[in-house]
């Protein structure tokens, strides 16, 4: 004789003393009982309530919805689309098919249908937070940033007690650009709720901007409020790697594997800094400029200038020491590159300048002409014949020309 749990016998019991014809209340009850299981990730005693509501009632839309929503996080993709086609033929009405099929159509990426979705949602409930904050992630990977930002700040006032819009709108103007403002809503979003995701993304940038100081207090922070995020220990390390304390990056990133044995960067970062030949190579200057192609042309060779430091006890004179620069628009996203390579005496404590400059010229403005900001990350290499990593040397935006 097969033995039944208790969980599920009492589920059973009560499925079966769901009436057929259920009244308001009931149903409700029912689909709340439904959401509890499903964050338990109990998909299939969901599936049974909304069977039994399907059972007594074929015709209710909001079961054929959320029963959609279940083959959707199943994976069965199919199955959820002709769940929230069904729910959408017995009531137009409803915008929850739309988020749902919009959501299914992100996962597939299939971003102009899925933005097509939110905005069906939208037209419907334009009071719905959820509906602005989908339509601005779909906007984002659409590029259709000023569209993103004004979804984002519909979303912040319907809830203004929330930090999501916030901590959205600071890295959509990091994409556009447009520092200060990121910062400032970064900030917001931390007084709203002083949270590891929200103190992490400050930190963040700050660590684009090269604040390393304040970016690893941001980071400390958000690490100590939530043990269990791995992500502003990686970019802990990350840091602590450029300052040259090499002791605390390696134990900023061991934390992380911890939390994720199977954590590539992490793993990656621990065998860079085991290699005294790289990680003892530290930039100590940089400045950056545009070389104009010639007057009124509006297209420049960015050009970046870095000093290098050998900080190490090995002797790297006269070793192929090689340097990758990419220079990305901020706004645009369009990408420049350059690469050098550097050997001379290089000897413990000894400093040498590198000249990184893009062969390709590029725009310092966006598509309407208006200026945005270019960051530059570099890459660096010793002896390029050797299997190593790559050491990040620097990661900032780039000087604001003098005009």
């Amino acid at each position: 004789m097969k033995l039944v749990s208790y969980s599920k016998l009492a589920l059973a019991l009560s499925l079966l003393a769901l009436p057929l014809a259920a009244s308001p209340d009931d149903l409700e009850k029912s689909f709340q009982e439904a959401m509890a299981l499903r964050e338990k990730h109990d998909y299939e005693g969901a599936m049974a309530i909304y069977d039994r509501m399907l059972a007594a009632d074929s015709n209710n839309a909001r079961a054929h919805q959320e029963r959609g929503a279940v083959f959707a996080s199943q994976g069965r993709y199919g199955d959820a689309l002709s769940e929230e086609k069904k729910a959408l033929a017995m009531d137009p009405g409803l915008h929850l098919p739309h988020i749902y099929t919009g959501m299914i159509y992100c996962n597939k990426g299939r971003f102009l249908d899925a933005y097509n979705e939110f905005s069906k949602a939208r037209a419907i409930k334009p009071e719905g937070y959820i509906v602005h904050m989908r339509l601005g992630v779909v906007c984002r990977r659409l590029k259709r940033l000023d569209e993103a930002a004004t979804a984002y700040e519909a979303a912040a006032r319907l809830k203004p007690e929330r930090s999501a819009p916030h901590r959205a709108l600071s890295a959509l103007n990091i994409e556009r650009g447009e520092i200060n403002t990121a910062i400032e809503q970064a900030r917001l979003a931390i007084k709203l709720e002083p949270t590891a995701v929200n103190y992490n993304n400050l930190g963040t940038i700050y660590s684009i901007i090269d604040k390393l100081d304040e970016a690893g207090e941001l980071l400390r922070k958000s690490a100590d409020l939530d043990p269990s995020f791995e992500e502003p220990l990686l970019t802990l390390g990350r840091i602590l790697t450029l300052k040259g304390d090499y002791k605390g990056a390696r134990e900023a990133y061991e934390k992380a594997l911890k939390i994720n044995p199977r954590d590539f960067a992490a793993r990656q970062a621990l065998r860079t800094l085991k290699d005294k030949r790289i990680k003892r190579v530290i930039v100590t200057e940089s400045s950056s400029e545009w070389v104009e192609i010639g007057k009124g042309k509006a297209r420049y060779h960015p050009r970046l200038t870095i000093r290098v430091k050998n900080s190490s006890e090995s002797n790297l004179t006269n070793r192929t020491l090689e340097f990758k620069a990419r220079f990305e628009n901020c706004r645009t996203g369009s990408v420049a590159h350059a690469r050098t390579r550097a050997k001379g005496a290089f000897a413990p404590g000894e400093s040498m300048e590198v000249v990184l400059q893009s062969r390709k010229t590029i725009s310092r403005c966006d598509d309407a002409g208006k200026p945005a900001d270019y960051q530059v990350t570099v890459m660096g290499f010793i002896d390029t014949t050797s299997p190593f990593e790559s050491q990040y040397l620097l990661d900032r935006l780039m000087d604001n020309p003098s005009e």
